[in-house]
């Protein structure tokens, strides 16, 4: 799971959000979320990826585990852009963007199914999240720039495409263990 210097070298110079979408893209397929696409040319109204998290919830029976896991989903791409805050993107800003919008569906989910009474009871739920992401990225940060540089030479990458990509290069391990980790 080598990344080449010729790959790394053209996403600093590429389509700054990429990374942040390849984040994204490797937590859901870590947490079994389906991605029916990953697009660096989205449109204004909509993100570059989309998973509906919330399609899992039948074969998750158990709601926390998913707001949880949702939350880090909605906190993984804002996680990476941290470093990369100045002469933000239109691109960029409009990912953060779907990613508060996200998070603000996970505050509302979780009240809706009777989690918490009202969404400022949500806290120990966005913590574990913000967690769960900060382990992911720091676990599979060269998947996500070996993600981050296969999409940038695509541009889009569609369900079937993507998964197929992941499973030839991701490396197996148990999302469960992470979470149960002791570090950030």
């Amino acid at each position: 799971m080598n990344i080449h210097n010729s790959d790394t070298e053209e996403l600093e110079h590429g389509t700054r959000n990429v990374k942040h979408l390849a984040a994204h893209a490797v937590l859901a397929f870590r947490a079994g979320f389906r991605v029916e696409r990953v697009s660096l040319k989205a449109t204004s109204n909509q993100s570059g990826i989309t998973c509906n998290w919330k399609e899992a919830r039948g074969c998750y029976r158990d709601d926390a585990k998913l707001i949880n896991r949702s939350f880090a989903l909605a906190y993984i791409g804002e996680i990476v852009d941290q470093d990369n805050v100045e002469n933000l993107s239109d691109e960029l800003r409009e990912e953060i963007k779907a990613d508060m919008v996200a998070s603000e569906d996970s505050r509302e989910t979780a009240v809706a199914w009777n989690l918490v009474e009202s969404v400022r009871d949500i806290n120990p739920f966005a913590h574990i999240g913000y967690k769960l992401a900060s382990r992911l990225i720091r676990k599979d940060k060269l998947l996500i720039e070996k993600l981050a540089a296969h999409l940038l030479k695509k541009q889009a990458l569609d369900e079937k495409s993507l998964l197929i990509w992941l499973q030839e290069n991701a490396s197996p391990y148990s999302l469960d263990e992470l979470e149960k980790a002791n570090t950030y």
